[in-house]
C-alpha cells in the first residue's frame, strides 16, 4: 500500500502521488479527533487520517485555492457551507434559500441531520444548540438537489472561530453577512458566485485573522458596513487595499469606525454610488484619495458622513460640492 505523508505545507495538506486520502477521524486519537466522513469511491484505496482538534485549524486551502490532498473535493467543498466553533455555546444562523425547501444542520459533519431549519426572514436568528465539547465542525446543507442556500449570516455568535468552506458552486452563495461575534480566525476563500458583503466583519478584530488575502472580490457590489467597527494592523489594511472592488456600487459604512489604515487610493471605484459614512470616525485612514473618482453619483446622492471626523486625505476624495468626484 502506498504510503501517505502528513506533511504540511504551508496551511494544507499533502499526499502521495496518486493515493486517493479520505479525511476522517479513525479512532486513533485517545482525546477524541473531529469526525469528517471518509467518501469511498470506486477503486480508491480508503487511507484515513485521524483529525485531531488541533489539525482541524491548518485544513484551510493553499494559495491557489485547492488542498493538497489526493482526495474527493466534497469532503470539504461540497454543496454545503463547513464553520468550526469552540468552547460549546450555542451559535446564531440565519439563512435563505433559492427554491423551496429546507437546511439541513449537521453537527459533527458525520452524516446525520440534527436540526432541520426553515429559511430566516430578514433579522431573525435561530439559535443551535452544540454538544458540550472544545471543538465542533458543523455542516449546513440544502435538504434537497434542487435548493440552494443563497444568504447566510452568524450575526454575533461568541463561538465562530473559522469557516472552513463556503461551499462549492452548485450551493450559489450571493450574499454572507455577519460571521459572528469577532472571535472568527480563519475563513475560505471566497466563492465567486458572492456579490454581497454587508457586516461582514463587523466589530472584527482582523489583526489575526487568516484567509483574506485569497479572497477574490471581483464580483462583489455590495459592501455596506463590512468592516464597521472593525480592527485591523497593517498586515490586514494592507490586504483591504489590495482587494479589487471594481464592481462594488455601494460602500455605505464600510469602514465607519475601524482602524484602517491601509493606502486604498488605488481602488477602482468608478461605479460606486453610494459612499454614506464610508469613512465616519475611521482617524486612522491617511491615504490620499483626491484621485478617486465615479460615474454615477449625481448632485442629489451626497455621501453624508463620508469622512466626517476622518481625515483629510480620505477627505480628498470629495468635491467643492461634498461628492465623489466625477470622472473624466
Amino acid at each position: 500500500m502506498a504510503a501517505v505523508s502528513a506533511v504540511l505545507i504551508g496551511a494544507a495538506f499533502a499526499t502521495g502521488k496518486g493515493v486517493h486520502t479520505h479525511l476522517c477521524d479513525n479512532g486513533a486519537d485517545p482525546v477524541g479527533g473531529i469526525e469528517v466522513p471518509c467518501h469511498q469511491q470506486p477503486g480508491d484505496m480508503d487511507q484515513g487520517f485521524d483529525l485531531r482538534a488541533d489539525m482541524v485549524s491548518k485544513m484551510v486551502v493553499d494559495i491557489a485555492g485547492s488542498f493538497k490532498v489526493d482526495a474527493p473535493p466534497e469532503v470539504i467543498h461540497g454543496k454545503f457551507i463547513l464553520a468550526r466553533f469552540e468552547g460549546g455555546a450555542n451559535f446564531q444562523f440565519q439563512a435563505r434559500t433559492i427554491g423551496s425547501g429546507s437546511i439541513d444542520v449537521d453537527i459533527g459533519h458525520d452524516g446525520t441531520i440534527d436540526h432541520t431549519l426553515r429559511p430566516s426572514p430578514a433579522g431573525t436568528y435561530t439559535t443551535v444548540d452544540l454538544p458540550a465539547a472544545s471543538t465542533t465542525i458543523v455542516a449546513f446543507r440544502p435538504d434537497r438537489a434542487a435548493v440552494q442556500i443563497s444568504d447566510i449570516s452568524f450575526g454575533a455568535s461568541p463561538s465562530l472561530v473559522e469557516i472552513l468552506s463556503f461551499g462549492n458552486q452548485a450551493l450559489n452563495l450571493k450574499s454572507i453577512g455577519r460571521l459572528g461575534g469577532g472571535t472568527l480566525v480563519r475563513v475560505a476563500p471566497l466563492p465567486p458566485s458572492v456579490q454581497s458583503l454587508i457586516s461582514t466583519f463587523r466589530g472584527h478584530d482582523l489583526t489575526g485573522l487568516d484567509g483574506l488575502a485569497i479572497w477574490n472580490t471581483s464580483g462583489v457590489k455590495v459592501m455596506d458596513r463590512t468592516f464597521k467597527d472593525a480592527n485591523f494592523d497593517d498586515r490586514t489594511s494592507g490586504i483591504i487595499a489590495a482587494w479589487d472592488v471594481g464592481m462594488v456600487f455601494r460602500f455605505n459604512g464600510a469602514f465607519e469606525n475601524s482602524t484602517i489604515s491601509g493606502d486604498l487610493s488605488q481602488w477602482d471605484v468608478r461605479r460606486g454610488s453610494e459612499f454614506t459614512n464610508m469613512f465616519k470616525v475611521a482617524d486612522r485612514m491617511t491615504a490620499d484619495l483626491s484621485g478617486w473618482c465615479t460615474h454615477t453619483v449625481r448632485f442629489w446622492q451626497m455621501p453624508r458622513g463620508f469622512a466626517e471626523g476622518s481625515t483629510p486625505g480620505t477627505a480628498a476624495a470629495l468635491d467643492a460640492q461634498g461628492k465623489i468626484r466625477s470622472c473624466p
